[in-house]
């Protein structure tokens, strides 16, 4: 009973969406019924039950839900709220405008550096700008956009990942970089994902056969429980594998395959058990390479073993004959349910909102080796501790542009630098290399 309480316990975890009391949604609906003038978010009439709902989604704290759907009202609008209330709101309100006014402006400095006692308002703006996003491509109007129209367009796309980067919203981050493909080339994003669904559609029976297979060789070899699922890509994910095939695949294995598109998601109960089943995946292929981020995890938390394992058909897989007809690669991130959540939601995973904004979590540090390895969180809460100790990025006339590397440090650089100059940035000791 035990073991299948843990194996319950490994499901992926998604937010749980924040519940509005019955008088602030009386409130808020009433409010919304009075005349307001329209205030504009990418060229649309900003959507603030659109805002309201997707903060909602997202499992946001109360406040901040509520002031996304409260934006653009004056502090005398809102006089009938109580007092301690009123300014918590007003408070998330103003910021969420400023930072609103840092998108449209490309503002990364602001938008990406410390402090985040405001997270929520850096969400709300994020929000405001994802939702409008949306409704321009569900506009009744169809008239392609014009040359300015899309460098908006791009513009905020852009920035929005980056801050979906710098938060760890990697889920989310695949919605905003599709949603942007599909308004920028509407015609080339129906006929890729088109193609993405049949290939998905195609080989659904051998991934989902893999997962279980796996899970069950994976209990039996490491003696914990062990889940295996997987995430498809999304349609720009797709477009860039596609572009990646064609440049270095060759004949028969230019053809991508559903294992081609997928990231399968090896959940285990603690830390230490990522290398042990990392051990026994071994025993089903040939790993061809291996990112750890469980002893290192990147600056905003996410943390994870990967390794692309070249399957074979060995005993071990012997019900899965179709293994021979073609060279599968499996891509797989090894976590646990936390470090799952956090590689997937970022700050939205409760615990890592509380951190972003100024908490503190007892047993969040870790003492010893051993409490790190026997725990679900590793090294997740003191990585994005020490990211939050770096500060806002110096702004230096002789150096104005901010790069970050892979594990989001800031790095500033001359106008007209080069890639050669973020690299001798990086590591001062390049040239002994040369």
């Amino acid at each position: 009973m035990a073991q299948e309480e843990n194996f319950t316990a490994l499901v992926p975890w998604k937010p749980t969406p924040t519940l509005i009391p019955a008088q602030w949604q009386t409130y808020l609906e009433e409010l919304g019924h009075k005349a307001k003038g329209p205030h504009y978010i990418a060229g649309l009439s900003y959507d603030r039950q659109g805002t309201s709902n997707l903060l909602r989604e997202w499992g946001l704290p109360l406040p901040v839900v509520v002031a996304g759907g409260l934006l653009f009202y004056t502090e005398k609008e809102l006089r009938h709220i109580a007092a301690d209330e009123r300014r918590e709101l007003l408070a998330h309100m103003r910021s969420a405008q400023r930072y609103i006014g840092c998108i449209e402006d490309e503002d990364l400095s602001t938008l990406l550096s410390a402090p985040y006692d405001d997270l929520g308002a850096r969400l709300i703006a994020v929000a405001v700008y994802y939702v409008a996003l949306k409704g321009l491509s569900q506009r009744k109007n169809k008239r392609p956009f014009n040359h300015h129209e899309l460098s908006h367009i791009e513009s905020i796309g852009t920035t929005l990942v980056n801050i979906t980067k710098k938060f760890n919203l990697w889920l989310f981050k695949r919605d905003v970089e599709d949603l942007v493909l599909q308004l920028q080339e509407p015609v080339q994003y129906r006929s890729i994902e088109e193609e993405l669904q049949k290939i998905l559609q195609r080989d659904d029976e051998k991934i989902e056969g893999f997962c279980h297979a796996a899970a069950i060789i994976l209990q039996q070899a490491v003696q914990t429980p062990v889940r295996v699922a997987y995430s498809a890509c999304g349609v720009e994910g797709f477009s860039r594998r596609q572009q990646v095939k064609q440049m270095t695949a060759t004949s028969r294995k230019n053809q991508l395959t559903g294992f081609d598109l997928v990231i399968f998601d090896v959940i285990v109960p603690l830390a230490k058990d990522c290398y042990s089943t990392f051990g026994a995946l071994n025993h089903l292929g040939y790993s061809d390479q291996l990112t750890e981020h469980i002893a290192h995890p990147k600056l905003n938390g996410s943390s994870y073993l990967s390794t692309g394992l070249i399957l074979e058909q060995k005993p071990y897989l012997y019900n899965l004959p179709w293994l021979s007809q073609n060279t599968f690669v499996a891509q797989l991130q090894i976590a646990t349910s936390v470090m799952n959540a956090v590689t997937r939601y970022g700050c939205l995973y409760p615990d890592c909102y509380t951190l972003y904004t100024g908490g503190a979590l007892r047993g969040s540090e870790n003492s010893s080796l051993k409490e790190v390895l026997n725990c679900e969180h590793g090294n997740i809460y003191t990585s994005i501790a020490e990211s939050l100790k770096q500060g806002p990025v110096a702004i230096n006339e002789s150096a104005p542009i901010t790069v970050y590397n892979k594990r989001l440090r800031p790095y500033s650089l001359p106008k007209g630098a080069t890639v050669l100059d973020f690299a001798y940035a990086c590591d001062e000791n390049l040239t002994g290399y040369v």
